[in-house]
């Protein structure tokens, strides 16, 4: 996948020295659609990965490895409960 850094610098090369109303119809709307792009891969890069819920086992084992048990233990402790 494209980084935002990337796209910009496409972005960038594209229109470094150009007069873009000179440019075809179908040229300017491919810059446009680059801008997009730079703007939603920026914004996704900004919210980074989201984080999943942790399931119940991994909660309960957390807790008990803080109390300081055995793997073994935590896990008999699971199907106990």
């Amino acid at each position: 996948m494209i980084t935002a850094k990337h796209a910009e610098k496409e972005f960038d090369r594209l229109r470094r020295g150009i007069n873009v109303r000179n440019w075809t119809y179908s040229a300017q709307m491919d810059l446009l659609n680059k801008q997009v792009q730079i703007a939603i891969l920026s914004h996704l890069e900004q919210q980074g990965r989201k984080r999943r819920k942790p399931s119940a086992y991994n909660l309960f084992f957390a807790k008990k490895a803080a109390q300081g048990l055995s793997a073994a233990e935590i896990a008999k402790g699971w199907k106990d409960r």
